[in-house]
């Protein structure tokens, strides 16, 4: 009798937490970011790269892999700007795509961009990123209402 009542009531209160947990991740509506993967954007240097015809040939190249949604060659700046989904193609990739055979100079980015400062100021949130970027994934994954949003 008393195991019939201890095994009840560890199934009501196992009920009750995943009633709550559910609520909880179907309480909003899922953000359109959880839908789309992470873009990458890669800025480099093309060295020796002063022909504008050439630049957009490169832009076409570049364009053309998978993975790559944005790319922009510019010859007077010596600037290309790639925007990339980082699981389907690496930097270096693109820095491969970039330097066409050897005949440009590809480097990382330009030391005229600021460099964000190592040490912020000022009070920091006490949980890491990572933990709760891991459980915005799991409320994405048991929010049911994902599967009727129109994206």
């Amino acid at each position: 009798m008393r195991r019939i009542r201890t095994r009840s009531l560890f199934l009501g209160l196992f009920a009750a937490l995943l009633l709550s947990f559910m609520t909880w991740a179907n309480w909003q509506e899922p953000n359109l970011h959880d839908y789309v993967p992470v873009t990458t954007v890669t800025l480099l240097r093309v060295g020796g790269l002063t022909d504008p015809a050439r630049a957009r040939e490169l832009e076409r190249h570049v364009s053309s892999l998978d993975g790559v949604t944005t790319c922009n060659v510019s010859a007077k700046n010596q600037l290309a700007v790639v925007m990339h989904y980082a699981d389907q193609l690496s930097t270096a990739d693109v820095r491969r795509a970039l330097s066409a055979g050897g005949a440009y100079a590809v480097t990382a980015q330009p030391t005229e961009i600021p460099q964000a400062s190592a040490a912020p100021a000022g009070p920091q949130c006490p949980v890491p990123a990572g933990y709760v970027l891991a459980l915005e994934r799991v409320r994405f994954a048991f929010n049911l209402r994902r599967f009727f949003v129109k994206v």
